[in-house]
């Protein structure tokens, strides 16, 4: 598949070696047979089942609803990743969700990442590349994975759902009680205790919550088949 949010490698190795590699890592500190076993962990590691009541019937009806909107680009089931454009990169003026990310990778910031690791033919960046889109993502255990789209500016699927007109303009991040109503975690408590949550705020620059919208991404289902597709996506 096509790696990071932006699509711009192919390559696990790579993708695991750039991450240890921003965290501070240097070739020759490097720890090898660690990133490796965390790799074969990740390789089969599958997520949590959804820790609440699921109604069978309505994710029943949720089925087609998400073979029809959601499987081409996010695979066929939590489980089976195939389709058409999984894994791929959906151009940015398709997807039309915010760019920052997207924009922040330069040409040139790609061409330097090509030097990294030069004194170590073996291990030398070689898949890195420029996109112009945001990579679909498969969604093993997307009930968890809140917030949504690529900058997490969406707090629930239930609003990934509607259009960004309707999306919470700023919302808490932080808090660990989940919303199994709307799924994801409950975003309006600004602070408990002693403890405050940070303050998202979608106006600002990169962290807009607009695209992945329209009849092609299910924001113009009735509420009814809103409220199937969710529930079928807890089961995934």
């Amino acid at each position: 598949m096509e790696l990071h949010w932006d699509g711009n490698n192919t390559s696990v190795d790579e993708r695991n070696r750039s991450a240890a590699f921003g965290t501070g890592a240097l070739p020759p500190t490097l720890d090898r047979p660690s990133i490796h076993r965390t790799e074969d962990w990740l390789l089969d590691a599958a997520p949590p089942a959804y820790p609440y009541p699921v109604d069978a019937a309505l994710a029943s009806k949720g089925k087609p609803v998400y073979a029809e909107h959601c499987a081409r680009c996010h695979g066929a089931s939590g489980t089976d990743f195939t389709g058409e454009l999984v894994g791929k990169v959906t151009p940015i003026d398709v997807i039309k969700t915010d760019r920052h990310r997207l924009d922040s990778y330069s040409f040139a910031l790609c061409v330097n990442q090509g030097q990294l690791y030069a004194a170590y033919p073996s291990e030398r960046f070689q898949h890195f590349r420029k996109t112009n889109g945001y990579a679909n993502q498969p969604l093993d255990g997307v009930w968890l994975r809140a917030p949504y789209l690529h900058n997490g500016s969406v707090p629930n699927l239930w609003s990934l759902l509607e259009p960004s007109s309707m999306r919470p303009a700023s919302f808490f991040r932080g808090y660990d009680v989940y919303d199994p109503r709307n799924v994801g975690f409950v975003a309006t408590v600004g602070k408990e205790g002693q403890k405050a949550f940070f303050a998202y705020d979608t106006t600002l620059p990169g962290n807009g919550n607009f695209g992945h919208e329209g009849p092609a991404y299910g924001t113009d289902l009735p509420e009814d088949s809103k409220q199937a597709l969710i529930e079928y996506l807890k089961t995934f």
